[in-house]
């Protein structure tokens, strides 16, 4: 050793000052070893590929995640070592990774893969590293990574993928299945079609010829039939009529709900729309001895509807008006046009027995009847009503009711005023 007393003070503060440097030199050192050992012995795998020597080394972790003991496989590896145990379908893309990566094509080496267990299972990982050393001439020294352990993400995208083709099947299936059953719909509604085609021909052709071989019967011409033979004549007719309208009623609204009612727009005039539809309902006031009135506008009023469909609303109307009105009472039409709101307003109403508030809402339900009162009074299916407002829909107009229980009704179908 050097006496002290031989070094000038300008020599002793350099002496001193490389002491410090040395021993904070040594303080790094073994700051960084204790990091080092933190980082190997957590949850972030790490290695480090020794590239002229071909020699991987990496965090013992890893190899416990394998499920084999550290004894088992040496903490220094060849490359080669590392490769055999990549799962088939994941070698290529990892070698082609790490090529493009030293070729320079990619900043960084990044892939996921599976490794083979020591039970012979796989698990995922996710690898990413770099070239962190070269030598002078640039060759490559030193390439280094972390990895991650990313089995229990990958299964669960693999149940979150499985579920949703399992929900993609299904659907699959159950649109099959709707599509098979809407074959099947349509069958049955062509069959519902035919059928009430046919049943239409075979009721109402014979019960045509009933009424009118009951209308014949009693002309004068053809012979004076006593009281009893009349009232069963007219009996005959009456409940021909009935059953007519029962057959015409369950005929519409089957065509309404099976879509089959087209529209047919021509030109109309309100006035003979109103008229035409009244005296269609003169024979049943008539039996009743009721008066039926028509107001309409003083002037000519034309406007493009479907003169049918319009024509049996009305009927339908009137005779509900008719029905409900007592022996004597009044009904009638009154028909507007509003030049504002450029509509078409034919009201019928009736001085019958009314509508309550609680029931105003259900008399548009088929198959309706108010009470089993009215159920026994009043003839009929409880269909005219709701197939109004549904033949009112299907001409693009609507229909509102307003009335005063005991006191009557007022029934307006409002229509477009198209011209």
């Amino acid at each position: 050793m050097i006496p002290i007393e031989s070094f000038s003070h300008e020599e002793l503060v350099i002496r001193i000052q490389e002491l410090e440097a040395q021993v904070e030199k040594l303080r790094r050192e073994i700051m960084d070893q204790e990091r080092l050992d933190f980082a190997w012995t957590g949850n972030l795998g790490h290695w480090y590929w020794d590239y002229p020597a071909n020699k991987v080394t990496f965090n013992p972790r890893k190899v416990l995640q394998l499920g084999f003991s550290i004894d088992e496989i040496p903490e220094s590896v060849s490359y080669q070592y590392f490769t055999d145990m990549l799962h088939p379908d994941d070698y290529e893309i990892t070698m082609d990774a790490m090529r493009q990566h030293m070729m320079g094509q990619k900043e960084a080496y990044e892939i996921e893969y599976r490794i083979r267990t020591k039970t012979g299972g796989w698990r995922w990982y996710y690898d990413i590293g770099r070239i962190t050393k070269r030598d002078e001439n640039g060759q490559i020294l030193l390439i280094a990574g972390i990895v991650f352990d990313i089995t229990e993400r990958k299964e669960m995208q693999a149940e979150i993928q499985a579920t949703r083709d399992s929900l993609a099947l299904r659907v699959e299936e159950r649109t099959a299945e709707l599509k098979r059953a809407n074959i099947n719909l349509e069958k049955a509604l062509r069959a519902k079609d035919e059928f009430i085609a046919a049943m239409s021909h075979e009721l109402r052709t014979p019960l045509t010829g009933i009424l009118g071989l009951a209308e014949v019967l009693q002309m004068p011409h053809y012979g004076q039939m006593s009281e009893k033979q009349s009232k069963a004549v007219m009996n005959i007719e009456s409940s021909g009529k009935r059953l007519l309208s029962v057959i015409n009623d369950v005929i519409d609204y089957s065509k309404l709900q099976g879509g089959s009612v087209t529209t047919h727009p021509v030109w109309c005039s309100l006035a003979n729309l109103s008229r035409t539809a009244l005296q269609a309902i003169q024979h049943q006031a008539k039996l009743k001895h009721q008066e039926a009135s028509l107001s309409i506008p003083s002037v000519e009023i034309k406007f493009q509807c479907d003169e049918q469909l319009v024509h049996r609303i009305l009927l339908r109307l009137l005779s509900n008006a008719s029905k409900f009105t007592p022996e004597g009472g009044q009904f009638g039409i009154e028909s507007l046009a509003d030049e504002n709101s450029r509509q078409i307003n034919i009201t019928v109403w009736d001085h019958g027995i009314g509508i309550s508030d609680q029931d105003l809402q259900r008399i548009f339900q088929p198959f309706v009847q108010l009470d089993a009162q009215l159920s026994r009074h009043y003839e009929g299916t409880g269909l005219g009503l709701a197939l109004a407002r549904q033949l009112a829909d299907v001409v693009g107009g609507s229909i509102s009711v307003t009335s005063v229980f005991g006191y009557g009704a007022r029934f307006t179908l409002t229509l477009p005023w198209v011209e």
